[in-house]
């Protein structure tokens, strides 16, 4: 694993701990001043103010008393300064026998200023399908 491939996936864990302290301030300190993040409801989060604004409501409120966690994070170069990656998340309630969410938020990020910045999320929840997929028909 290279050093970008390293900071993007330390990013990542920046967020799941930032997540895990339900600090906003610390989540939205990834992103650049424009960003973008849509959350699973599809809802826009347009700027780095608004990504903390609408992260620490939800801390409140819908995301009280939950833990996310990276399984896996797979990167893909663009260019040697602009990277997409797909990390494949797990959100578990405290003290709940609720079963886990999962999905995979989707992730496009810059090397600025000797470091990777988030430029915009499209964040995703997995469901299994209703059908099975035959993929030799």
């Amino acid at each position: 694993m290279n050093q970008a491939e390293q900071a993007i996936k330390a990013n990542m864990q920046t967020f799941a701990d930032a997540w895990r302290e339900y600090d906003a301030h610390k989540l939205a300190s990834l992103f650049v001043e424009d960003a973008d993040f849509v959350n699973v409801f599809g809802q826009r989060l347009a700027g780095k103010a608004e990504i903390e604004t609408g992260h620490a409501l939800a801390f409140a409120n819908n995301l009280q008393n939950t833990q996310l966690q990276f399984l896996a994070t797979d990167i893909k170069f663009i260019q040697p300064d602009l990277a997409i990656s797909h990390s494949y998340w797990q959100l578990e309630k405290i003290n709940s026998n609720e079963t886990p969410k999962k999905g995979v938020l989707t992730c496009v990020s810059q090397y600025i200023d000797s470091q990777w910045k988030i430029l915009a999320i499209h964040n995703t929840e997995t469901r299994p399908l209703p059908f099975v997929v035959n993929e030799d028909n």
